[in-house]
């Protein structure tokens, strides 16, 4: 008989007994229990570092996006083996390629919220030489992704065909985005300008271009005319 879900979500949150939450975390991201990620995420907290271990390798077992902005946050763990096991998450949640592509694309977070993960991802340089693993994502400012990912699209290398839509749409926030911090009124936008105005730079002649063209860029499925990564 399968565990109960809502019996193991009571453990992880609940127990006092750091070898049951443990157990219970490992068995949510052996079930695959999507409903166990902000569970999953909140237990990051944890006191007891073994817990988090079991707590990011689970969310890499879950493979949900939702869970990018907790990783990148635990690379950054007191305890090497969280570290470790956050970076191991990160990599089976996506590859170099296709995990920007995949938080551009997912909606369930709000437009904001995607860019700063991309510009997180974007900085991103995560090296440890005696496991063998380095996390580096080689993004280009998110204006210039965008425009790369409704280019990809174009000629039929997307696999994740909302992608697209989503990269227009955050060619257009960024629009607003620029628009508000010019004039001053948009406290989000004053709180990360530094980090703002570079993207915002190249993405508004980006934006006036590609918004013109969307509606005559070709479907996906032609032919590449160009070199893919």
């Amino acid at each position: 008989m399968e565990p109960n879900i809502t019996r193991l979500l009571n453990d992880l949150e609940r127990s006092e007994d750091r070898a049951v939450r443990m157990a219970a975390a490992k068995t949510l991201g052996e079930l695959r229990a999507t409903r166990a990620v902000e569970p999953l995420i909140q237990t990051l907290h944890d006191a007891n570092s073994a817990v988090r271990y079991e707590c990011v390798s689970a969310l890499g077992e879950l493979r949900d996006t939702r869970a990018v902005g907790a990783l990148l946050l635990a690379l950054q763990d007191t305890d090497k083996s969280v570290r470790i096991g956050a970076a191991e998450a990160l990599g089976k949640l996506g590859t170099q390629r296709t995990l920007p592509r995949k938080v551009l694309a997912d909606t369930r977070m709000s437009l904001q919220h995607r860019w700063e993960l991309l510009e997180t991802l974007r900085r991103l340089r995560f090296r440890d030489k005696q496991e063998g693993i380095a996390l580096h994502f080689f993004l280009p400012d998110i204006g210039a992704f965008c425009q790369q990912v409704i280019q990809e699209l174009g000629r039929g290398q997307e696999e994740h065909g909302i992608a697209r839509e989503e990269a227009v749409k955050m060619l257009e926030w960024l629009q607003d985005q620029d628009t508000l911090l010019r004039a001053g009124h948009s406290d989000a936008a004053t709180q990360s300008q530094d980090l703002l105005r570079p993207a915002l730079g190249s993405g508004r002649a980006m934006a006036e271009e590609l918004l013109r063209s969307s509606d005559t860029t070709p479907e996906a499925g032609g032919q590449a005319d160009g070199k893919g990564d």
